[in-house]
C-alpha cells in the first residue's frame, strides 16, 4: 500500500525463548502487536501505541510430524500426514514443502502473500479452500508467557474471521495441519497454474491494497460489482491515486489468539 506510520517500539525477537521472554516483560497495560509480512495491514499515519513484535523469518520451523495427542482421528480411508508449521513461515513456503513431500490440499497457500501466523489469524483462503479446513491444532501463547495447545473446537471460525470462544489475550505461535498423501508432482504444477492465474489478474508490481470486498456466501463480490455496472473508471482510478492514504485505525492483534498475516 505505501502508507504507513511508526512504531512506539519495535521488536524482533530472535527464537521462540526470546519471544517468550519478550512477551512476559512488557508491561500489562501496553499492547502487544505481533506482525507477520505486514501484507495485510493498513497503518494510521499517526503511528501504532505500545510494542509491535515482527514474527516473519524468526518462528520459521517447518517440519513433517506423527502427532496424534488431542488431534481428531485421521481419515481411515485416506493416508495423511500432519505438517507443524509456525507463524513465521510465509504462506507459499507451506504450500511449496506440502507438495515437495508429497502431500497435496495446500496448493491455495501459494496465493497467500502472508505468514502461516497470518492464514491462521484471518482464516486465509482462496480458490476454494480455506486455512481451518486443514489445521488439527494450534499452539498459542498467552500474556502471562505460558504455551497452549487448543483444537479447532475452541474457536468460532467462518469466512475470514477466526475468535476464541472464551476470550483470553493470547497469540499463535504455529499450527499442525492435516493433508493427504498424493501426487507430489501434480501439487506443484497446480501451485504453478495458481501463481499464474494470479499474477494474470492482480497488479502485484504496484502497490495496492487488494481485495476490500468480503465475497457473500455463494457468490462473488466481483461478479456482483460488474452486474451492478459499479466498476471503478479509468478516472475515477487516478484520482484516488493522487489522494493521500489517511486511514484511523489499524489491523493488528486483537485480545484472542491470533497472529497478523
Amino acid at each position: 500500500m505505501a502508507c504507513r506510520g511508526a512504531a512506539q517500539r519495535v521488536y524482533i525477537p530472535a527464537d521462540l525463548e526470546d519471544l517468550i521472554w519478550l512477551v512476559r516483560s512488557v508491561s500489562a497495560h501496553e499492547d502487544i502487536h505481533m506482525v507477520g509480512l505486514g501484507s495485510n495491514l493498513l497503518v494510521r499515519d499517526g503511528g501504532v501505541k505500545g510494542v509491535v513484535i515482527l514474527l516473519h523469518g524468526v518462528l520459521k520451523k517447518l517440519a513433517i510430524e506423527s502427532r496424534t495427542h488431542g488431534c481428531r482421528p485421521a481419515p481411515e480411508d485416506i493416508e495423511t500426514a500432519v505438517v507443524y508449521a509456525q507463524v513465521g513461515v510465509a504462506a507459499p513456503k507451506l504450500a511449496r514443502y506440502a507438495a515437495n513431500h508429497d502431500l497435496v490440499g495446500g496448493e491455495f497457500w501459494a496465493g497467500i502473500p502472508g505468514t502461516v501466523g497470518g492464514a491462521i489469524a484471518m482464516n486465509a483462503g482462496c480458490y476454494g479452500s480455506e486455512t481451518w479446513d486443514k489445521l488439527v491444532q494450534v499452539q498459542t501463547l498467552d500474556r502471562q508467557g505460558r504455551l497452549n495447545e487448543r483444537l479447532p473446537d475452541d474457536y468460532v471460525t467462518g469466512y475470514r474471521h477466526v475468535a476464541l470462544k472464551h476470550a483470553h489475550e493470547e497469540w499463535f505461535i504455529g499450527g499442525w495441519f492435516r493433508l493427504a498423501r498424493g501426487d507430489g508432482a501434480a501439487s506443484r504444477e497446480t501451485i504453478k497454474e495458481l501463481l499464474k492465474k494470479r499474477i494474470a489478474s492482480q497488479p502485484l508490481n504496484l502497490p495496492n491494497a487488494g481485495s476490500v470486498f468480503r465475497n457473500p456466501p455463494g457468490d462473488f463480490a466481483a461478479r456482483l460489482i460488474e452486474t451492478c455496472d459499479s466498476r471503478v473508471t479509468a478516472s475515477a482510478t487516478r484520482r484516488c491515486r493522487k489522494s493521500t492514504p489517511t486511514s484511523s485505525s489499524i489491523w493488528a492483534m486483537p485480545r484472542r489468539p491470533t497472529s497478523s498475516a
